[in-house]
Parts: structure tokens; C-alpha cells; sequence
């Protein structure tokens, strides 16, 4: 069980990662890590499964094909 505070933490960390300039690929990385350590626990709280999903969204569209490339 993952608390409000640490998902809040964790989306807030992740997204100062996309912030700072050559981290975005690391964000995504992370990003992943952070969906299959939670698995099945955002298939049942679909308001934390919407607020990580943001974090490729931003991503998909970016100038730099490396960070394009890590978002699929």
C-alpha cells in the first residue's frame, strides 16, 4: 500500500525530473520502474494511474528523439 503522501512525493520528483534539462530519458526510466513496482495497485486506483500516465504525455511529443524513443 502506497500512502497519499509518498505517490504525491514520488509524481512530484518525477516531475522535477522531466524539468531539468538532459533528465527526461531518466524520468521515463524511472517512470517505468515506479508502474511495475506498483503493478496491479494502479489497475484499482485509477486517479493515481491517471496522474502517472501524465508524466509520458509530456514526453511523446519532445524535440529529442532519445526521449521520444524512452517514452514508448
Amino acid at each position: 500500500v502506497v500512502s497519499a503522501d509518498i505517490q504525491q512525493k514520488l509524481l512530484y520528483q518525477l516531475d522535477a525530473l522531466l524539468q531539468q534539462s538532459g533528465c527526461k530519458v531518466h524520468a521515463i526510466q524511472a517512470w517505468g520502474w515506479l508502474i511495475r513496482l506498483l503493478g496491479f495497485y494502479t489497475i484499482k486506483h485509477r486517479r493515481l494511474l491517471n496522474q502517472l500516465l501524465k508524466v509520458p504525455e509530456k514526453t511523446f511529443s519532445d524535440n529529442d528523439p532519445q526521449v521520444q524513443i524512452a517514452s514508448q
